[in-house]
């Protein structure tokens, strides 16, 4: 480590996405803090950190987050600040101002931030600016009524804000959409009525890092051939895939919202007409950002660079035709697929240099454990798989 080292700190320790992070920022000679809300988290039980702190829970307790993190960041100052969920990539967005006394974080301002971070802002969006998108109402904008009458069944209700498909809920016929209107609502927040994309196209995944001035430094692409819920969820296998048309896409909604750094943007093959829809943009990054790194972007130096008001270098290429396992939702996945004999690529591949897994590596083992561990005693809460399981049905 260097004499004078960059000091990072990573928040999401208990995301898959925390290892590659804090893998990369280590590799670079930055000193790297974890703040995880449990113990039994994956960057919590990794080697990677320096240092490892406990914190409370975001999602349920924003202000005690906030509070925390300001005494936590006076109490030890880092550079730079890299939040990896929703709830905290939130938090540090709408109070950046105050945690720029003592850290700098690449994320953009609210009024950007919350263009990406609000579904329903992002299908306006893409309706102004000619990306294909499914068709969407508001209904704040729109009569439930009138609505009823011009979607075509089934569709879905989706929250507005969210993550995964937890909160997502297919409606079978007009008669059923208020309530599960207002069900989703109650439990989830403002929410928006959306056709229902069929789930036989592909799927696919574009991390991009704009830049100041517009500049594209890094967009990868990556297929999702499976992922769980197997009605449309969270990938368990991806294939790096070369796609300038998606990334295309991706640019000029990003420049339409006026975006500066790393986003996430989840898309799919329409199969009744061919085309790539998106279906949202995740201001933060994702579990599946591994793909990248091991595809050959720096996604952490670009964020950490950027934090500093730092010149940002340009990957042009990446390795295509890389796939990468997450095992614990792949078993999932072939406990419930139909498709688990004939899947292709073979689930029963479990090797090869072009395969990597998302959860942990041969060099750090112990947060593969950590997250094994983890998801089996969530998946014993009822509820969770009520939400999970449940999730576009």
């Amino acid at each position: 480590m260097a004499a004078n080292p960059i000091r990072v700190l990573v928040l999401g320790g208990e995301h898959t996405q925390s290892l590659p992070v804090m893998k990369a920022l280590r590799q670079a000679g930055h000193y790297v803090t974890v703040l995880s809300e449990s113990r039994l988290s994956f960057g919590h039980w990794s080697r990677l950190p320096h240092r490892r702190a406990l914190c409370p829970r975001c999602e349920t307790n924003p202000d005690g987050y906030l509070d925390f993190l300001l005494r936590f960041l006076r109490d030890d100052p880092h550079d730079v600040t890299i939040p990896l969920f929703d709830d905290t990539a939130a938090v540090t967005s709408l109070h950046k101002a105050e945690l720029g006394r003592y850290t700098r974080v690449p994320v953009p301002d609210w009024d950007v931030f919350r263009l990406a971070y609000d579904k329903s802002e992002t299908m306006h969006l893409c309706a102004r600016v000619g990306v294909p998108h499914p068709k969407t109402w508001d209904p704040r904008d729109h009569p439930l009524e009138t609505i009823a009458r011009e979607a075509v069944f089934p569709c879905i209700v989706k929250p507005n804000v969210g993550h995964g498909a937890i909160g997502i809920r297919r409606v079978a016929g007009p008669d059923a959409l208020p309530a599960a209107y207002g069900e989703t609502c109650r439990r989830f927040g403002p929410a928006v009525v959306q056709e229902l994309i069929p789930q036989t196209g592909m799927q696919y995944k574009a991390q991009v890092f704009r830049g100041p001035g517009g500049t594209i430094h890094a967009a990868v692409v990556f297929s999702k051939p499976r992922y769980f819920p197997v009605t449309g969820g969270t990938s368990s296998l991806n294939v790096t895939v070369d796609r300038p048309d998606i990334v295309a896409q991706c640019v000029r909604l990003l420049g339409a919202m006026n975006w500066e750094s790393q986003a996430d943007a989840d898309l799919i093959e329409d199969p009744r007409d061919g085309q790539i829809k998106l279906m949202e943009i995740n201001p933060r990054i994702t579990g599946s950002i591994k793909i990248a790194f091991e595809a050959g972007v720096d996604f952490a130096d670009l964020l950490v660079r950027h934090a500093l008001g730092r010149p940002l270098p340009t990957f042009d290429r990446y390795r295509v035709g890389l796939q990468m396992r997450y095992m614990p939702l792949d078993i999932l996945w072939f406990l419930y697929s139909p498709d688990r004999w004939r899947a292709r690529p073979s689930w029963f591949r479990f090797f090869g240099k072009d395969l990597c897994y998302q959860e942990g590596s041969l060099d750090d083992p112990l947060p593969a454990a950590a997250g094994f561990l983890s998801g089996f005693l969530k998946y014993l809460n009822p509820q969770f798989r009520k939400e999970k399981l449940g999730a576009g049905s």
